[in-house]
């Protein structure tokens, strides 16, 4: 497969790694869409990095056993490889997993970790199926662009009659305004 590199200051190309391969309830995803985060800034100041991207949205080509996911489904690929066995993790808040995979001991690779690539390997609990009628494009939404801010507004009860600041106005901030602007009448 092909994947992304930041070679130096505004610098970047393509390499050809392995192809991941799926590992007990691991399954690998096409990626069709991955949205820039902090790439980019490591692109501008020149920072060379081999691993690039998160999260991403794609179909899942290979499997290596019956697991959440079917070769097919179209999937949101969320970030991290956490443990999915901790109090967090089950509580479905994984982002602050303290028992992380580590990834490269577990496939015995660092190829597939990375979304900015053509195929990326994650456990099948961490890839929701996208809903039909729903682009990967406006599916990769649900991640850094609106997703943060949209589970913080949940969790603390924010509705149309409150007041919220958003200090700045990169993807997740905007996705705060978004989220903010659109909030239901209680």
């Amino acid at each position: 497969m092909k994947k992304a590199v930041i070679y130096g200051e505004r610098k970047a190309g393509w390499v050809e790694v392995p192809d991941p391969q799926p590992k007990e309830d691991w399954a690998v995803v096409k990626v069709h869409a991955t949205p820039m985060c902090t790439e980019y800034k490591s692109w501008v100041a020149g920072h060379k990095a081999e691993y690039l991207g998160h999260e991403a949205v794609g179909e899942v080509v290979a499997v290596a056993q019956p697991c959440h996911v079917e070769v097919g489904d179209r999937v949101v690929v969320m970030p991290q490889y956490p443990c999915a066995r901790c109090a967090l993790c089950v509580a479905g808040d994984y982002i602050h997993c303290q028992d992380n995979y580590d990834f490269e001991a577990f496939m015995g690779t660092r190829e597939g970790s990375a979304t900015y690539a053509q195929y990326v390997v994650k456990p099948s609990w961490l890839l929701p199926r996208i809903p039909d009628g729903i682009s990967y494009e406006h599916a990769s939404l649900a991640l850094c662009g609106l997703g943060p801010s949209f589970g913080a507004f949940e969790a603390i009860g924010l509705s149309a009659f409150d007041t919220v600041l958003v200090t700045g106005l990169g993807p997740v901030g905007l996705g705060a305004v978004v989220n903010a602007r659109f909030r239901e009448l209680e």
